[in-house]
């Protein structure tokens, strides 16, 4: 599970909440432009089983709406809109 805020985001952060199954995971997240242009790709992590918290730098990218992906290691994947 991923949650992302503010969304859409209002500042140069934009906060993420997951929930991983296993200790010391790490995840990989990538964000993508309705083309499907991955404009953003960044490792997140190792983090705790249970709830985590991680911070992204989006200040870069102009407005607009993005898809997130955020894939673990063990091939995991989720898909926000």
């Amino acid at each position: 599970q991923a949650f992302a805020y503010p969304n859409p985001s209002v500042g140069p952060l934009l906060r993420l909440t997951l929930r991983l199954d296993e200790p010391g995971d790490e995840a990989e997240l990538m964000l993508y432009t309705p083309a499907m242009t991955c404009v953003l790709k960044q490792k997140l992590g190792p983090f705790q089983r249970g709830w985590n918290q991680a911070a992204v730098d989006v200040s870069h990218l102009p407005a607009g709406l993005y898809f997130m992906r955020i894939g673990q290691a063990r091939g995991r994947v989720i898909l926000l809109r």
